[in-house]
């Protein structure tokens, strides 16, 4: 499984409300056309838009409804696996991008962290260290500005190794911080794992009891058959049970 690390630039903001943050969201879309995009095939970029739109409609619900959840002090934990309907994203679109759309996938994580607080958290997560330590098969990381580079390793085969880049931006309040990441780069070529498209939310809250960390991950790699969905679908709770396992390891040192 792809993951991400993250350069972030400190923007500062007046205390974030559920509806602030879903604005946001919005404005902070990334209006890029990459390239790479392309490497599926002939993709227009009528159809870029139109994908980058939709997910950014359900990362921006999404990260609504998690922060108004945890601004009732409160916090529920889990792991989603989802591919998505061709029909529902795009209905009069072409064949190729039907069979985008249909390897397009979503995961979700949810974790609550008790005993903690809300900048400890969101350091130890977003550290160098911690990503290499904790996250699946990630084996390099570099960092530039607002954009950062993960480089992971393959699994033989099944999996190529995978290099690719994020642009990043946060907005944070004394008691949140949601950040939004948008690929900017990637390896395409017949030695790594394609990537196409990924675009995420995470939001880190402060409770009475500790933090709550929300994320939301939409993603499109090589096609997914039948098979590999079900594969993945079994693997995405086991795996994020271990990094949430990790994760606090990491934060009861001092």
């Amino acid at each position: 499984m792809l993951h991400l690390l993250f350069l972030l630039s400190v923007q500062p903001t007046q205390a974030l409300t559920p509806s602030a943050v879903y604005a946001w969201i919005e404005e902070s879309s990334s209006t890029t056309h990459p390239e790479f995009f392309h490497d599926y095939g002939t993709l227009s970029e009528d159809f870029h838009v139109q994908l980058l739109n939709w997910s950014t409609t359900q990362l921006k619900r999404s990260a609504k409804s998690s922060l108004t959840l945890h601004q009732q002090d409160t916090c529920t934990e889990g792991a989603l696996f989802k591919s998505m309907n061709p029909k529902a994203v795009a209905p009069s679109g072409s064949e190729l991008e039907q069979r985008f759309i249909e390897s397009l996938f979503l995961i979700e994580s949810s974790y609550c962290l008790p005993n903690t607080k809300l900048q400890k958290a969101y350091d130890v997560f977003m550290s160098t260290e911690f990503r290499l330590d904790v996250m699946p098969q990630v084996v390099g990381f570099t960092k530039t500005g607002s954009v950062s580079c993960v480089e992971s390793a393959g699994v033989t085969g099944i999996l190529l190794p995978s290099k690719y880049c994020t642009h990043n931006r946060y907005i944070k309040d004394s008691q949140s911080i949601v950040v939004r990441t948008s690929l900017s780069s990637a390896y395409t070529d017949e030695a790594h794992q394609p990537l196409y498209f990924r675009e995420e939310v995470i939001v880190f809250s402060q409770l009475s009891t500790g933090v709550a960390v929300y994320r939301a991950t939409f993603s499109r790699s090589k096609d997914l058959g039948a098979t590999t969905k079900y594969l993945l679908r079994n693997t995405v709770s086991s795996s994020q049970s271990n990094i949430r396992n990790g994760y606090y390891e990491w934060l009861k040192k001092p």
